[in-house]
């Protein structure tokens, strides 16, 4: 039902409340139920621990609905998303510009904002940081960035962080003879990492390539993984961009489960740089969540697809297995391309940005 590398509590209670269910429907309760992790296999769920956090939580419940008003919508988007009715609570989340809309308003800090006047987007835009971190007790580097979302959510405007590294960033973003923009597709399940996609980038010859190393059944995944060491390490000097560490971390692995030779390899990771490091480090966005689709999106990006994503893609991989149908494989590429084109596309706005707020005089913060 949703991809997880730890067995959050969250988990955990919706499994007992499946067990709950098969309970008072079959008259018999399963004494265990499992979560099936990422990377980990089977996670046993112990439900004598958590059946009493389930009728705590159905007590809590029958609360609410006996008073016959809804509490205060709040979402928490890894909960939520969890949830039939997050479509209503969403809308009239956006209705209110509800705070718990901006990324960095926890449930814990919510209640300490309403303590001090400060649970509306335009309250919060317009305190300086010293004095919320002075107010609540936050640090001034949490202040600021609730701030600065704030205010870039209020005018919809994307706002420096004057404290981010953007002398740094820029030299990772600096423009290269040849780049490299790197997504993969993979099915956790297998343990299979079933496509490489790469965009070779030639920023002299202003032309751009797309490789897709696609492994078309799973015994080809060594093959695919081949095929990407030979295709990267013929741009030795090239940086490679990606979108979040999961690339990084499957390289190291299928490094070390095939043997590649580490004096190929220790190179060649020096040469990713994450993406999503960099735009959290530099800059606010006025977007909810900082994913590669949201910030492309919000950059201008469109997907051909607009419904396909990680989770579609292992469906379409299973499909294909299952019936052979090379549309399914189209799909799968074509969603990789773009994730790619994607990378592209936020690695250009970013440099333009970082290098138009280098040329203003940002003060810089004293954290």
């Amino acid at each position: 039902m949703r991809l997880s590398k730890r067995p959050k509590l969250e988990y955990q209670i919706l499994a007992t409340f499946h067990a709950h269910l098969l309970g008072m429907i079959q008259g018999t309760t399963p004494p265990l139920a499992y979560l099936y992790l990422r990377e980990r296999g089977y996670y046993t769920v112990d439900l004598l621990q958590t059946q009493p956090k389930l009728e705590a939580l159905i007590t809590e419940l029958e609360d609410v609905l006996s008073q016959k008003q809804e509490p205060e919508v709040f979402i928490v988007a890894n909960r939520c998303n969890l949830c039939g009715w997050f479509p209503q609570c969403y809308d009239i989340a956006q209705t209110e510009k509800h705070l718990s809309l901006i990324p960095g308003v926890t449930p814990h800090r919510y209640p300490i904002l309403q303590t001090h006047q400060l649970a509306n987007i335009e309250n919060l835009a317009t305190i300086d940081p010293a004095s919320l971190a002075k107010l609540t007790g936050f640090s001034l580097e949490v202040a600021l960035k609730l701030v600065c979302q704030a205010r870039a959510t209020a005018h919809q405007k994307p706002v420096p962080l004057t404290h981010g590294p953007i002398e740094l960033s820029l030299e990772k973003l600096s423009p290269a003879p040849i780049e490299l923009y790197f997504d993969i597709e993979a099915e956790p399940g297998l343990n299979l990492t079933y496509l490489h996609g790469v965009l070779v980038v030639d920023r002299t010859n202003q032309s751009q390539t797309f490789h897709s190393l696609l492994a078309s059944s799973p015994q080809e995944e060594v093959q695919v993984w081949q095929e990407f060491l030979t295709l990267v390490l013929s741009y030795p000097q090239a940086p490679i961009y990606h979108f979040c560490a999961y690339e990084v971390q499957t390289v190291e692995r299928l490094a070390t489960l095939y043997g590649s030779a580490n004096q190929d390899i220790q190179p060649l990771l020096e040469r990713f740089v994450d993406l999503h490091a960099l735009v959290t480090r530099t800059v606010v966005l006025p977007i909810e969540s900082y994913t590669l689709k949201l910030i492309a999106r919000w950059l201008g990006f469109s997907w051909r697809n607009s419904e396909a994503n990680g989770a579609q893609s292992i469906y379409w991989y299973s499909e294909w297995l299952a019936t052979g149908d090379r549309d399914f494989l189209e799909r799968i590429v074509g969603y990789n391309e773009d994730d790619c084109l994607a990378t592209y596309h936020v690695k250009n706005w970013l440099t333009e940005f970082l290098q138009a707020a280098q040329l203003e005089y940002i003060k810089p913060n004293p954290i």
